[in-house]
């Protein structure tokens, strides 16, 4: 009768998506906003018993700061792990204890671009989970910080911004940042903020960006879990109901990066770094997965890392010096990178760019073997089985990130049976021409490349037009 069901509701579910064009979401979750505009998720899961996932996502990130905040929201963030209006930093440290988390909260709070996410995964008893919502309203209620507190974690934010240029990696993570992310505004808006922003830091300026950017319509908090629905609307509505309505335009909240189309070039070069390293990058606009076709092309590029990983580990066997990885990665919102690194000394970096590159040309002629691509797809269809066997035992933070993602992006969060039900489907319509094809505009596609490698080889590292040949004459070769 289970099974009956399930089907029942697929079918159901298809026929919405042959209307709309535009895949559900999980109705088992219940959305709602109070009269303040503070938006809240509840999804009842017994997957994981006794316990919960409990988030507060604001739509607020380093992008909203002028050049004179920048730093501001990851500030306030941290100024809120030591002290609010009701909780001291011992009571601030004891929920943490409570909750399982950090007594630091280094594991509570992240700071993006775009947003600021605290995390927790706790046991779903009521009180806890009541004093967990009151802490996280005051983390939004704008409030004056004692002088002391915000000289202290302004101190604290201007040596970690020193540190950012200084301990290694986060020094390389710095110079690569901008062809990383685009040569976008992202770039110049770090979370981490800059040093110029905080030392004229003024306890004004900071209650100016209070008001502005910590209203209710600009948050939610999400709850996964064993939990009463009810009893979760009623704490929520308690808690959160008597923040301030913010009147007025907030202004802009959502960012994306447009793919940079002149081709970048950056050499970096450190005394910790002991290989050089040679990527080459393509820029794709991000796909968010909001109907059937999305879901394809998302699995198609997946097919297609696999089936590169699966192609440079075979030339690594047959050329032992020869060190090359593939990684299709989310550089930033609206920016996917696709990468092929290459490893080598600096006398062998030429020949081993060549013979990888080579390789990957021979590939995009002949194309992926049928054989090949069958065997990453078996795989594929075989993880989405076990996915979908054990829907009843995931994590609630599984379905907590992707209620985040609907609320930040409206990207539907999908129900894992759909979910499986769509791979059964698309899976079986990706050929090895659709992996080729990817390969192929990958090729055609790059324009960015970007070295890494130790001080003492600066000198003899290549120069953008001497990678424009090494491509050139890899190409042409039979």
């Amino acid at each position: 009768m289970r099974y009956l069901f399930v089907s029942m509701f697929l079918v159901c579910v298809q026929d919405a998506m042959s209307q709309t064009g535009q895949l559900p979401s999980d109705k088992s979750v219940i959305q709602g906003r109070l009269n303040n505009g503070f938006n809240y998720y509840i999804k009842p899961y017994k997957g994981e018993p006794g316990r919960a996932a409990m988030y507060l996502v604001s739509k607020t990130g380093s992008m909203v700061e002028t050049k004179n905040e920048s730093g501001y929201s990851r500030l306030l963030s941290h100024l809120s792990l030591n002290k609010t209006q009701h909780f001291s930093k011992e009571d601030i440290q004891y929920l943490f204890l409570k909750t399982g988390s950090k007594s630091d909260g280094s594991d509570v709070v992240f700071n993006g671009y775009d947003k600021t996410i605290y995390k927790f995964q706790l046991a779903s008893y009521t009180p806890l989970l009541r004093n967990t919502m009151e802490w996280l309203k005051e983390v939004i209620t704008p409030s004056t910080p004692a002088a002391n507190l915000l000289q202290a974690q302004r101190d604290s934010a201007i040596k970690q911004i020193k540190e950012s240029g200084i301990l290694f990696p986060q020094r390389i993570i710095e110079q690569l940042r901008p062809i990383q992310l685009g040569y976008s505004a992202f770039a110049e808006h770090p979370p981490i903020g800059s040093m110029a922003a905080m030392e004229k830091l003024s306890a004004s300026g900071l209650e100016t960006f209070q008001k502005k950017w910590l209203r209710p319509d600009l948050q939610a908090l999400i709850i996964v879990g064993d939990i009463d629905v009810t009893e979760m609307k009623k704490q929520i509505e308690a808690a959160f109901a008597s923040l301030p309505v913010t009147e007025g335009n907030p202004g802009n909240t959502s960012f994306f990066i447009t793919p940079h189309q002149t081709p970048g070039f950056v050499l970096v070069t450190d005394t910790a770094v002991r290989e050089t390293t040679l990527t080459l990058a393509v820029q794709y606009p991000e796909v968010d997965v909001i109907n059937a076709g999305d879901l394809r092309n998302k699995l198609v590029w997946e097919i297609f890392q696999q089936a590169m990983s699966n192609a440079l580990t075979i030339l690594a066997t047959k050329n032992k010096n020869t060190k090359a990885t593939f990684l299709i990665r989310r550089a930033e919102r609206g920016l996917d990178l696709v990468m092929l690194n290459i490893a080598a000394n600096e006398n062998d970096l030429e020949e081993n760019f060549k013979t990888v590159y080579y390789q990957l040309v021979q590939i995009s002629r002949n194309g992926f073997s049928d054989t090949t691509v069958a065997a990453i797809k078996a795989k594929m269809l075989q993880d989405a089985k076990q996915l979908f066997a054990a829907r009843s035992r995931l994590y609630a933070r599984y379905y907590a990130d992707q209620l985040c993602n609907k609320f930040l992006y409206n990207i539907p969060d999908l129900p894992v049976e759909l979910l499986y039900e769509q791979q059964q489907q698309l899976i079986g319509t990706i050929s090895a021409k659709d992996i080729t094809t990817s390969l192929q505009e990958f090729i055609q596609g790059v324009k960015h490349c970007f070295i890494v490698a130790p001080q003492q080889h600066r000198m003899n590292m290549p120069v953008q037009s001497d990678i424009v040949h090494w491509i050139t004459t890899a190409s042409n070769k039979k």
